[in-house]
């Protein structure tokens, strides 16, 4: 089983987010964190093997805490997400990311991907727009 660590600053976005998460029985949330600088705590104490986190994280954002996180804990992978319909490119990087307001599945490849692990084919039937609930952009309307 994977241990995550899951980031992002808005808690309905995390509750989302891990209840998507939950549909893969390989994978378990260990902890979460609001921001940049909580993640390299939470790294150290919970040693997950991937941290799933937003892009966009106050303190630090996402590819400046992926970057320290890849000089510290270069065994921890990392997947950068974002729920912006277009997220700017230099946002993500070149690190393991994925679009979820576009592609929310792709998340669990990239998951795989950033721990070096094969996945079991488990693809969760839930709909496309299940992370628009927990969008901003979503909420305020």
């Amino acid at each position: 089983m994977l241990r995550l660590l899951l980031v992002d600053e808005d808690a309905a976005v995390r509750d989302g987010v891990r209840a998507w998460l939950a549909l893969d029985a390989g994978l378990n949330v260990v902890s979460e964190a609001a921001d940049g600088v909580q993640t390299l705590m939470q790294v150290r104490v919970y040693r997950p093997d991937v941290v799933v986190m937003n892009v966009t994280l106050p303190l630090l954002d996402g590819p400046a805490t992926a970057e320290v996180l890849r000089a510290t804990q270069p065994r921890c992978g990392v997947v950068l997400y974002s729920l912006a319909e277009r997220p700017a490119r230099s946002l993500m990087g070149g690190h393991h990311s994925v679009n979820l307001a576009q592609a929310p599945a792709a998340l669990f490849e990239m998951i795989y991907r950033a721990s070096g692990r094969v996945r079991q084919p488990r693809l969760p039937g839930a709909p496309r727009d299940v992370f628009l609930r927990w969008s901003p952009a979503a909420r305020s309307t």
